[in-house]
C-alpha cells in the first residue's frame, strides 16, 4: 500500500508552487457557488461572477487582500 502521508504526497511541491496553482484555479477555472449571499459578497470584492453557471472567478488581488485579514493559525483541540 502506498504511503499517503500528507508530507509524502506533497514532497514534490513547494508551498509557493501550491499557492501559485491555487491562484490560477481560482482565477481561471473558478469555483462553484450556490449561495446568492456569497455571490453578492464576492461580487463586491471584485470577483467575476457567472450566474448562469453558478461560478465565481477570484482574482489574485482579492485573494491577497483576504489573506491579509486571515488569522495566521488555528489551535485544534479534541
Amino acid at each position: 500500500m502506498p504511503n499517503l502521508c500528507p508530507s509524502s504526497i506533497l514532497s514534490g511541491f513547494s508551498h509557493s508552487k501550491i499557492h501559485e496553482l491555487s491562484l490560477r484555479i481560482l482565477g481561471e477555472i473558478g469555483i462553484p457557488i450556490q449561495s446568492k449571499k456569497a455571490f453578492d459578497v464576492l461580487d463586491a470584492a471584485g470577483c467575476r461572477i457567472d450566474k448562469s453557471r453558478h461560478k465565481v472567478f477570484i482574482p489574485q488581488d482579492a485573494v491577497t487582500e483576504a489573506l491579509k485579514t486571515a488569522v495566521p493559525d488555528y489551535k485544534l483541540y479534541d
